[in-house]
């Protein structure tokens, strides 16, 4: 049997696109912008992961940024880069995603830029727990390791935790296990307001899959009765 393509972009198509992105929106005065997602794990990793789009979030997108910004990647792009701007109501209010399209090195790519987190909440509430990194010759704004961790489990349905994004968070947790603080990850998810999400989605992805997340009983020590209640 013919091995399915891999659509994920490697870490050397992706990277130029995203020191190139986040060099230019700052330097045009976006000064809250996040690295978020995979990429953000991928900060903090030995070897970065594959990815079909970078994440980043900011409230100071605008429109006309966002095509100055498209153009800017045009040299990126096999094709011509196409963008939109999605507007999504949540219980919150309203959300916007900035989407740039490319084909980067034979790989589909898309930049977006969210103005929200969690399903609506207003960025701010990441501030304590980011930090400047360097990597890849550029200063980056990220999450902390325990933040990553709480996000990435806090994906809100139909998408919940997937397989891959389980395998994808135990390699992280392995690479940063010197420093993750479990008392930390389960504040956030109260703080958060998502504690209830993150079990149904462990237990989701346990009757699934049958993948859990490396130590997720120090999240919840119940987390065990949970998943086969």
């Amino acid at each position: 049997m013919r091995r399915p393509a891999e659509i994920r972009a490697p870490a050397a198509s992706w990277i130029p696109v995203l020191k190139e992105s986040y060099s230019f929106l700052r330097d045009h005065g976006v000064g809250d912008l996040l690295l978020y997602g995979s990429q953000a794990m991928s900060i903090y990793m030995r070897y970065p992961l594959r990815s079909k789009d970078i994440d980043l979030v900011s409230t100071q997108m605008r429109p006309k940024l966002l095509d100055d910004l498209t153009k800017r990647l045009t040299h990126f792009s096999e094709t011509s880069p196409k963008n939109t701007v999605m507007t999504r109501v949540t219980d919150r209010g309203f959300t916007r995603t900035y989407s740039i399209y490319l084909r980067s090195q034979g790989y589909p790519l898309v930049v977006e830029i969210f103005d929200t987190v969690l399903d609506g909440k207003e960025p701010k509430i990441l501030m304590p727990y980011i930090r400047l990194v360097q990597r890849w010759k550029t200063a980056l704004y990220v999450p902390t390791p325990d933040a990553i961790v709480a996000l990435r489990l806090s994906f809100r349905p139909p998408e919940r935790i997937s397989r891959l994004n389980a395998i994808r968070l135990n390699r992280f947790i392995k690479a940063r296990e010197h420093e993750i603080n479990y008392k930390q990850i389960l504040e956030l998810l109260i703080e958060w307001e998502t504690r209830q999400l993150v079990l149904e989605n462990l237990k989701d992805l346990y009757k699934r899959h049958g993948v859990r997340i490396i130590h997720d009983n120090k999240i919840d020590p119940h987390i065990r009765d949970y998943l086969i209640s």
